[in-house]
């Protein structure tokens, strides 16, 4: 368990990939050992407060404290729109959720992208979500650990305890309800994600990235 660790952990990645199940393992709300902060900006953060989970799908940071872990979580870029698009649009009203954002603008903003393009969703990538999967889906000047969604339940999850410093339950896994294959924009979506969807399914399962050396300026 977390409650002698002195740690902090950053879970960045993709919306609708299994962000807040991971969040809800670690830190079950019935016994947080964590305190819990959402973040639009990794520059709105200093990180120097230990015992603290962030949750963001902002880009990589240039650099990051020691003391943090950090998290990357990506899936089929097909399923993160099908499942964001039932679940926002769908099943819960768009109502202020997100420090006064409404869930689909804070989605966007929590993607970098521009809720305006939202229309056009299904025929073009409007969340940048290969950009995003680009820069983080390398090495970095800090340490992390990156974990594909659809894999989640069928692999051994050893390699994440390691790199945390510390065991814990995870929660039973549901998988998604929303399949895109069988949406009526299934054509568009291939043509608009495919690329990125190849990439995902060539990307490992689980993997640990070592951190670069970055050279500072003299």
């Amino acid at each position: 368990m977390a409650d002698n660790v002195e740690t902090s952990i950053v879970i960045a990645g993709f919306g609708r990939c299994g962000t807040w199940w991971l969040h809800n393992s670690i830190n079950p709300e019935k016994n947080p050992t964590f305190n819990f902060h959402s973040f639009f900006s990794f520059g709105d953060v200093d990180f120097r407060r230990s015992k603290y989970i962030y949750k963001t799908h902002d880009l990589p940071p240039p650099m990051m404290r020691p003391n943090v872990r950090v998290i990357y979580m990506f899936g089929n870029p097909m399923n993160v729109i099908e499942s964001g698009m039932e679940n926002f649009t769908f099943r819960k009203p768009l109502v202020d959720t997100d420090n006064g954002y409404s869930a689909w603008e804070a989605f966007y903003k929590h993607h970098n992208a521009d809720i305006l393009e939202h229309k056009n969703i299904y025929k073009k990538d409007t969340l940048r979500l290969e950009n995003d999967f680009d820069q983080w889906y390398r090495p970095q000047p800090f340490p992390f650990i990156a974990l594909k969604y659809e894999t989640l339940a069928s692999i051994d999850l050893g390699p994440l305890y390691d790199f945390l410093g510390f065991r814990f339950d995870l929660l039973p896994f549901v998988e998604r309800e929303s399949c895109w294959t069988s949406s009526p924009h299934a054509d568009d979506m291939r043509s608009a994600y495919g690329n990125l969807a190849d990439k995902i399914e060539r990307a490992a399962p689980l993997k640990v990235f070592d951190a670069i050396k970055v050279e500072l300026p003299v």
